[in-house]
Formats: C-alpha cells, sequence, structure tokens
C-alpha cells in the first residue's frame, strides 16, 4: 500500500543526511567563495598601494634634486628662515607639493643626538614645521641613512590625512647622506576605493551565502530525499508496517530503480 504519512524515522536535526549534506555543500562552496574574493581584493589592494607607493617615491626623487646641499647644509636654526635660500628652496618645494598632488614635502636631518629634525617644509606658511622641530622616530628614516629609499607599504590614516609615505636620501658632493626629503602622498582616492571593494566583496559574499543555502536545500531535497524516503519506508517494513511512503523519483538511475521496487 502507499501512504502520504509523515516522517517517521525521529533523526535530531543535525544528525540527519539532508543537513549533513547540505553543511558540507555550504561549507565547500562558501571557503571557495571567500578564497576567490580574498585573493581578489587583497590583488587589487596591493596594487593600488603599489602604484601609489612608487607615485610618492617618483616624486621624492625629482624633488631631492631641487635641493642644494651645500645650502640645505647651512640652514640650521629657526633665524636661517629668514634667508633666500630658504625661502627660495620652500617655495620650490611647495610647487612639486602643490604639481604632484602631494599632501606634505619635506625635509629633514638626523642631530647629533639621534633626532630627526625639520629642515624646510614645503607646506604652507600656516602650517610649515619650523627647522628643528623634533619628529617622532620612524623606521623609514633610519633607512634612509643607510643611503636606501624607503617607501611605505601600507595606506596610513591619521589626523593629518590620508597618505602613503617615501622617503629619499639628500647626498652631499662625497655621496654622503646629509638629510633626507619625505614625500606623504594623497592616497585618499585609493583609500576609498580599496573600502568600497571591501564593501562590494562582503556583499558578494553575502549574496553567494544566500544562493548557496538555498541552492543546497534544493539540491538535497531532490538528491537525498528519495533516501530517507526508502529509509523510512524500510524502517515500517521492519515494524511490520506494509505501508510506505509514496517516493517520487522515477528514472533508469539506482534510486530510481531501488524506489520503484517498493
Amino acid at each position: 500500500k502507499m501512504s502520504k504519512e509523515k516522517n517517521v524515522l525521529n533523526v535530531p536535526f543535525m544528525q540527519k543526511l539532508n543537513t549533513k549534506f547540505s553543511g558540507v555543500i555550504l561549507i565547500v562552496v562558501l571557503t571557495l567563495l571567500a578564497t576567490t574574493i580574498g585573493i581578489f581584493y587583497f590583488s587589487a589592494k596591493n596594487m593600488i598601494v603599489d602604484q601609489l607607493a612608487n607615485q610618492a617615491e617618483d616624486v621624492a626623487i625629482k624633488s631631492a634634486e631641487v635641493v642644494d646641499p651645500e645650502i640645505f647644509k647651512t640652514l640650521q636654526n629657526a633665524e636661517d628662515e629668514n634667508t633666500d635660500e630658504y625661502h627660495d628652496l620652500r617655495e620650490k618645494l611647495n610647487g612639486i607639493k602643490e604639481l604632484t598632488g602631494s599632501m606634505y614635502l619635506y625635509t629633514m636631518r638626523k642631530t647629533e643626538s639621534g633626532d630627526f629634525v625639520y629642515v624646510v617644509d614645503g607646506s604652507e606658511y600656516e602650517d610649515i614645521s619650523h627647522i628643528g622641530d623634533i619628529e617622532d622616530f620612524n623606521e623609514g628614516y633610519e633607512i634612509v641613512y643607510n643611503n636606501k629609499n624607503y617607501v611605505g607599504d601600507n595606506i596610513d590614516k591619521n589626523e593629518w590625512g590620508i597618505t602613503i609615505s617615501s622617503y629619499v636620501p639628500i647626498l652631499d658632493k662625497s655621496q654622503n647622506v646629509i638629510g633626507l626629503l619625505g614625500v606623504d602622498y594623497n592616497a585618499e582616492y585609493g583609500y576609498n576605493a580599496l573600502n568600497k571593494l571591501r564593501s562590494i566583496s562582503f556583499i558578494i559574499l553575502i549574496i553567494g551565502a544566500v544562493v548557496t543555502i538555498v541552492g543546497t536545500r534544493i539540491g538535497a531535497k531532490a538528491i537525498v530525499g528519495p533516501i530517507v524516503g526508502l529509509a523510512e519506508n524500510s524502517k515500517r517494513f521492519a515494524d511490520y508496517d506494509l505501508t510506505v511512503n509514496e517516493i517520487p523519483v522515477k528514472g533508469t538511475s539506482e534510486i530510481g530503480i531501488l524506489t520503484d521496487s517498493f
């Protein structure tokens, strides 16, 4: 006899074949999706950061060429800010800053006590750091004093803005490092692009999760449903109940042939 009776197996939800099948498929698909999105996001992030870093380094290298090392050596204290040499260099740096879209462009030197102090700052007059103003330690400064260019590997966001930095050495005629030129390049566009990409990636992951859940539920019902039906009918037979649930599977597959036998 055929019956439309409900489930007689009483299997806990987490132990059901349907639940396990759906869970495995969901985990596999979401893992693949998250991995793919993660690889894409970090590849895009590295590309954007590298592009901004290279631009910052190019600006620093070109800017260092306008610094006369002999004049740079003479700028030692705040009184030297009144000299024509100081004003001329500051105007040049300010012009480069405006032309290249840099947020800050400045020169520094290392003192005998190991502090790093500003020399000529290319900012507007109301915002400049004066000769002798001490800056917080930065490992990039030490790298430059070993006669190497420094390029930031990340976008920094702080009270001064959203930037990526590069520092290059200022050399005298003997190729000795007498200071550094620093560029804090405006990275707001890249930062906003990464935030937008992160949001889009998250939305795609959520949509993928929903689609996967719905798809696995439908797939599990189609694949696991007949097996559950056979288990229920077998349980009835074991209990000497000859009424069976109709299992709507037709075809020449193994499950179709097995259900037809009932």
